[in-house]
């Protein structure tokens, strides 16, 4: 599945899926995650990401997505994007 666009500033793109055959946690590395050693097998099924950008200067997730927001790794992606590119808007992230 490709990226698509629409005329309301959003990008959808996939995000595959996998299967993990095995995943050991290895420890705990000096930024707080962990090496992991792990053997997967991509699937024939992805989910979606959709970016919409906004008026406002804040990077939101969809109330409609389920999953922890603290330290949610596409909010924190979003907002580099946005701050690497000088753009000056907000994005909704939903997953």
């Amino acid at each position: 599945m490709a990226a698509q666009r629409d005329v309301n500033r959003t990008l959808v793109l996939p995000a595959p899926a996998k299967l993990n055959l095995f995943l050991h946690v290895l420890g705990r590395r000096a930024d707080g995650y962990h090496e992991l050693q792990t053997l997967f097998r991509l699937i024939n099924l992805c989910d979606e990401v959709r970016l919409t950008l906004n008026d406002s200067v804040e990077v939101t997730l969809a109330a409609q997505s389920d999953g922890p927001r603290a330290g949610n790794l596409a909010l924190r992606a979003a907002a580099l994007l946005l701050a690497r590119i000088d753009q000056i808007c907000g994005v909704e992230v939903r997953l």
